[in-house]
């Protein structure tokens, strides 16, 4: 193990131990699904007309392939799937898209996929080191808010061989990750997946406005929405809704796509001209003035959740500076957190109501 991971491993314990942080991390060892229980990153091998996917991407062409993987006994398994792309405005900016796998349910009965159906997969958005950079840190990012929230979508890195069927099974590698469906997080919580138009401020559970609003503040990401989404998609932007067994208990909306945050900072990353920032990494706070009697206890959860946040953030497989970066970067969203006066002007005072 290394020096950063025997940090990660302390700095878990000893939060655990003291009760401070949501069990979510240490628990999911132990979780039914295969695929989400261990943090190793998993060979596979994705074999489709991979050309027709990238040329193709804006019409989210359906093809068909196979993910291969080594069995323990060393045998190779081959699971049918199909796949397409999937997103916005990575679907326009980079060079490679991410996609959607689905797998067929019977066929994946003890394999690392059982109990999945859809996945989606973050792949490499251009082939350079600095994008293998980017990919780590929005990885870091949905480990993150897995400290923070037992309604967090949990993630697995891939090392992935891609075989294009297009081109004579010419091959590439490239680092991915594979995000858990909506419907398997509804599972594990007891909850089911919500499918509306749009949600009113007080229809949330309690403190899930107030975590959303300043985690997103914390990262340096403006592209989401609590209430809403664009005309004729379901809500909320960048974000899935789950209803709890008692309607009286709140929705839970669960946050992904972060790679717009000035956190990881990828080039093609923008603000919104209409909120007048500079570059993403200005962090402009768009929690809802509802959840401001909740600031403080988030804090409080913020606060004792920065040791295991940070050793993930160390333990994460980033080049020296670019680790050193995401640290500062953190740590000055927790300035401002902490101090009343930052707080005031940069939060309470920016809240929209």
């Amino acid at each position: 193990m290394t020096r950063q991971r025997l940090h990660l491993a302390a700095a878990m314990a000893m939060a655990l131990a003291a009760g401070l942080v949501a069990p979510q991390l240490e628990a999911q060892s132990s979780d039914a699904a295969p695929l989400f229980a261990s943090e190793e990153p998993l060979a596979l091998t994705l074999e489709v007309p991979l050309r027709t996917l990238v040329n193709r991407r804006r019409q989210r062409p359906e093809v068909d392939g196979f993910v291969r993987y080594m069995s323990d006994d060393g045998t190779e398994v081959a699971l049918d799937v199909e796949v397409r792309t999937r997103g916005k405005s990575r679907l326009e900016l980079c060079s490679f898209p991410p996609l959607s796998l689905n797998f067929r349910r019977r066929q994946v009965e003890n394999t690392p996929f059982a109990g999945q159906n859809r996945l989606k997969l973050v792949t490499l958005c251009r082939t350079n080191s600095n994008f293998d950079q980017y990919l780590e840190l929005e990885h870091f990012v949905y480990r993150a808010y897995q400290t923070l929230s037992e309604h967090a979508f949990r993630v697995r890195r891939v090392r992935m061989r891609y075989v294009d069927t297009d081109r004579d099974n010419r091959e590439v590698e490239a680092p991915a990750f594979f995000i858990e469906h909506i419907e398997g997080l509804a599972a594990r919580t007891g909850m089911t997946a919500a499918e509306l138009p749009a949600i009113e401020p007080n229809a949330h559970a309690p403190g899930v406005l107030a975590m959303l609003g300043l985690f997103q503040f914390m990262i340096g990401n403006t592209d989401w929405s609590a209430i809403s989404a664009a005309e004729g998609e379901d809500c909320c932007h960048n974000s899935d809704v789950l209803q709890p067994a008692d309607s009286t208990m709140g929705l839970v909306v669960v946050p992904y796509d972060f790679d717009q945050a000035g956190l990881i900072n990828a080039p093609y990353a923008e603000p919104n001209e209409q909120l007048g920032l500079r570059s993403v990494r200005q962090r402009l706070y768009r929690g809802l003035c509802a959840s401001n009697s909740e600031l403080d206890a988030t804090i409080a959860k913020f606060n004792a959740a920065r040791p295991i946040i940070e050793a993930l953030l160390a333990s994460a497989e980033l080049d020296a500076e670019r680790r050193d970066e995401a640290l500062e970067y953190l740590a000055s969203g927790y300035a401002i957190i902490n101090d009343p006066d930052q707080r005031q002007t940069d939060i309470i005072d920016r809240c929209r109501g």
